[in-house]
């Protein structure tokens, strides 16, 4: 009982010591095998447990050093750089700017949209690539997509299955509609309809929902859709058509045990510790 006991409070203090590196931002400064040598005694203390002490109760004790024993080896474990700004010759486009990643030009490489507190759209192409991106200078709503008001928000999807990237819009009303803007060009030269249709698919606007993010979080082969709002919900759209004639049901707020963690909530998606599903 005594050793347990030790065992547990070299976990408990260690869980602490990795919670306080991340929280004051000096994780990401200490060298690479200090990190590792950090991650093996975590891992170590945590299968020495895994029997003795409840799955939640670990999990509440490792806080944010739990995605860091997640992954099957050192290789997985995401360590990431201290933040820059404004990286690769981007410019400052004013308050509240949101930003969306997509190739929009089937060129290889992700380009860069920007909806800004005015309600414009900026389109900024990377003419490298992934690897090594160089961006362009900005263009004003290209593309034929409008103003649609203050504080928009893009997500680009190919809801239809024809190839290329279409594209739904938000904005920063109290009851905002959802935007459609479907392609009508091509995966290389994109043209978006100057009329866009309001709600569409079945979907129903909600208070404030600002920011759409387009994933198949059921694995069912078609996209569904998330918004994040004003005060920090995130509302879930399920697709229960398929790839080329999408409908999407009556929204649930906060699903899957999400929970309202505070103002202007932008949600993304990513397998994250590689295991096969959607963080």
């Amino acid at each position: 009982m005594k050793h347990f006991t030790k065992i547990e409070r070299q976990f408990n203090y260690l869980s602490k010591q990795i919670n306080q590196l991340f929280t004051f931002k000096k994780w990401s400064k200490l060298s690479l095998p200090k990190r590792q040598q950090y991650i093996r005694r975590l891992r170590q203390l945590n299968s020495r447990l895994q029997f003795l002490i409840p799955n939640s109760k670990r999990l509440k004790t490792l806080g944010v050093a739990a995605i860091l024993i997640s992954s099957n080896s050192f290789s997985q474990a995401q360590v990431f750089a201290p933040a820059q700004t404004n990286p690769y010759n981007l410019v400052d486009n004013g308050a509240f700017v949101t930003c969306t990643l997509v190739d929009i030009d089937g060129d290889g490489d992700f380009d860069l949209f920007q909806g800004d507190y005015d309600g414009s759209t900026h389109f900024i192409e990377n003419i490298s690539t992934n690897s090594s991106p160089t961006f362009t200078t900005a263009t004003t709503n290209p593309f034929g997509i409008p103003d649609i008001g203050d504080l928009n928000d893009h997500a680009f999807v190919d809801i239809d299955s024809d190839g290329d990237m279409d594209l739904f819009m938000s904005n920063g009303d109290n009851l905002p509609d959802i935007y459609f803007f479907e392609n009508i060009g091509t995966a290389y030269i994109p043209s978006f309809s100057s009329t866009p249709t309001l709600n569409p698919f079945g979907l129903v606007k909600t208070n404030f929902n600002r920011h759409p993010v387009f994933v198949d979080i059921d694995n069912d082969g078609d996209m569904d859709l998330f918004f994040g709002e004003l005060y920090g919900n995130i509302h879930y759209y399920e697709n229960t058509g398929s790839t080329s004639n999408p409908a999407f049901s009556t929204h649930l707020a906060n699903p899957f045990g999400l929970v309202d963690i505070g103002h202007s909530f932008t949600p993304d998606f990513v397998d994250i510790d590689g295991d096969g599903d959607m963080d």
